[in-house]
């Protein structure tokens, strides 16, 4: 088991041509990637590895998640499969998904890979949030509302668990983005400015805006084989 163990953390620490998908909450970064895999490009499903969307909400609607060491281990199997002569597709995420953790053999050259920053209007994200979340029953939201209750201030976590009452979803998204769009934010701050490269969305028409993500990925993939990068 240890030898298997220090192979497949040997494996995840080699580096590859990443591409970071990133984008505020209510991006549609996870669709994006599936619109991508579905055009035959390679991805990294890391929250659907992990059974989690990877928020405060993350778990309602999912399966039980595994545990972080077979969360690594499928992590491993999918990479696997995947041929480094092409970009690989992979979306920003915090270290933690819900229960599990990023390895950080992965999370250290995910750190370094160039970023394309996807840009979605708030209304339109506000309202994938309502599609996402909205048929879920309203004492599970209130659930995942209280967990983030001190980080969205007493009188904004009171304001949205009245809105969850009147079933105005749009409310509760509206305040939830006002958290997650500063938390991210600071995040991006981390990040050197010639790794992040940004891609404006009209719509979220996603199948749309493919051939552009992919130019953008292969710009991104050339730059890091000419300077031997991986």
């Amino acid at each position: 088991y240890k030898a298997y163990r220090k192979y497949i953390l040997t494996g995840l620490a080699k580096p590859r041509p990443y591409i970071v998908l990133s984008g505020k909450t209510g991006t549609g970064k996870t669709e994006l990637l599936h619109t991508l895999e579905r055009n035959g490009h390679q991805v990294i499903d890391l929250e659907g590895l992990a059974h989690h969307k990877g928020s405060a909400f993350g778990a309602i609607g999912e399966e039980p998640q595994p545990t972080t060491e077979q969360f690594a281990n499928n992590i491993y199997e999918e990479m696997r499969k995947l041929n480094s002569d092409h970009p690989i597709w992979i979306e920003d995420e915090s270290r933690s998904i819900g229960r599990v953790f990023i390895p950080d053999e992965l999370n250290n050259n995910l750190l370094l890979a160039p970023r394309v920053l996807i840009h979605l209007s708030r209304n339109i994200r506000g309202n994938r949030l309502v599609s996402d979340y909205g048929g879920y029953p309203v004492e599970e939201l209130k659930a995942s509302v209280e967990k983030i209750k001190k980080r969205l201030g007493g009188l904004k976590a009171k304001e949205a668990l009245a809105a969850l009452d009147e079933h105005d979803f749009k409310k509760v998204a509206e305040i939830t983005l006002d958290y997650y769009d500063k938390a991210y934010s600071y995040d991006l701050k981390k990040f050197k400015k010639n790794q992040i490269n940004e891609l404006h969305l009209e719509d979220d028409d996603f199948q749309r805006w493919v051939p552009k993500l992919v130019e953008l990925g292969e710009d991104l993939y050339n730059n890091l084989s000419s300077v031997n990068q991986y």
